[in-house]
């Protein structure tokens, strides 16, 4: 065999292996179902975003509806992940506390399945009894003092959610002055259970009182809350931070642990 008939069997070959590379990598993508939760109704254009925002990185993802999981929450076993996302901040309707719905969430991840809780949607850390200790919901205002307005997470030395992104993100960068909302731990109040992955982190300061991202195994599955700058519907010149960090969570979740991780410890 000449030289060009061998390059030519190892081009082909090459080719088929990144083809089937490929094929690998989509049919591992997991499949998300998506559940927005909007009780005043001021948040339509966020959730569309969030949803797209999914979509768009690449992941099948199916809009789940919270009035149909109240009556049969059976459907949650067709997803790898669930995503749930609340922006808003008012006390959780009659419909997001059903018991049917809330307990059937429960046994989702007690079975094997994972759930990533978004901003407010944290507080069903409580509803499900996963965490004992009540979180509270706060407000801040994020403006521009002369440094720009930088608004992210920060893990004690690491966690594979910051995979590449050096031990934290500021995956919120407003182009204009805006007022946020934060759900999680302030102060000396700490979960009882879960693990603290990440804390407040804005500009150079890193704070380390306000815990605002929590891990939680549940049986045989695991759970994570995300309480604050998961937001994909306002302008953002750190878009980019935002959806790798969103990747790097959903990855962590599908694939389990990779790199080592750090938690917080307030003991």
């Amino acid at each position: 065999m000449t030289k060009a008939s061998c390059a030519h069997v190892l081009l082909i070959c090459f080719l088929y292996l990144l083809a089937m590379n490929g094929t690998s990598s989509m049919a591992d993508t997991p499949v998300i179902g998506f559940l927005g939760l909007d009780p005043d109704e001021n948040h339509k254009q966020e959730l569309r975003a969030a949803y797209h925002g999914l979509k768009g990185l690449g992941y099948e993802t199916d809009k789940l509806r919270l009035r149909k999981l109240a009556e049969d929450p059976s459907g949650l076993k067709n997803y790898d992940i669930v995503w749930i996302h609340r922006p808003g901040n008012p006390d959780f309707t009659d419909m997001e506390k059903e018991h049917r719905w809330v307990r059937g969430m429960l046994e989702y991840v007690e079975s094997g399945g994972k759930v990533i809780l978004c901003m407010g949607a944290a507080k069903y850390l409580n509803l499900t009894g996963v965490e004992k200790n009540a979180l509270a919901t706060r407000s801040k205002e994020a403006s521009d003092n002369g440094y720009g307005r930088m608004l992210g997470l920060h893990a004690f030395r690491e966690h594979p959610v910051f995979d590449g992104l050096h031990g934290g993100a500021y995956i919120l960068k407003p182009r204009e002055d805006i007022e946020v909302y934060q759900t999680g731990y302030f102060g000396d109040e700490v979960p009882g259970k879960g693990h603290v992955v990440a804390v407040d982190w804005d500009y150079i300061f890193l704070r380390e009182r306000t815990k605002l991202m929590f891990e939680y195994s549940v049986g045989k599955g695991k759970i994570l809350a995300i309480g604050a700058y998961m937001l994909y519907d306002v302008p953002n010149t750190n878009r980019v931070h935002l959806e790798k960090f969103t990747r790097n969570c959903i990855a962590y979740l599908d694939r389990g642990q990779i790199n080592k991780a750090f938690y917080w410890v307030y003991s």
